[in-house]
């Protein structure tokens, strides 16, 4: 993770590394590539008590690696490791009282 502010606004950016792995019992397939997406955060804070985030999961749109299991059914590795498929982002409000 990396990251500053200057005055009311901040940005970080982390990136999530998920090595790859070797299969075994797959049909045409011995290995799982790494997965490796970056996310992005900004902030600017209107007042003391109030600001607005943005937030971008998996920013560059980074492919989620897969393994075609036996028996014709594909699994997305990002889903058994919680990452994200495909880019998501989310604005959110935060007041404080």
């Amino acid at each position: 993770t990396v990251g500053g502010s200057m005055g009311a606004f901040s940005a970080s950016a982390r990136m999530n590394y998920t090595s790859g792995f070797d299969v075994a019992g797959v049909v045409g397939q011995t290995s799982v590539g790494a997965f490796h997406p970056i996310d992005l955060t900004f902030s600017y804070q209107f007042a003391a008590d109030f600001d607005v985030n943005l937030n971008i999961n998996n920013a560059f749109d980074t492919e989620v690696p897969f393994v075609n299991r036996s028996g014709g059914t594909p699994n997305i590795i990002g889903f058994q490791i919680n990452s994200t498929l495909g880019r998501v982002a989310n604005i959110g409000l935060r007041k404080r009282f």
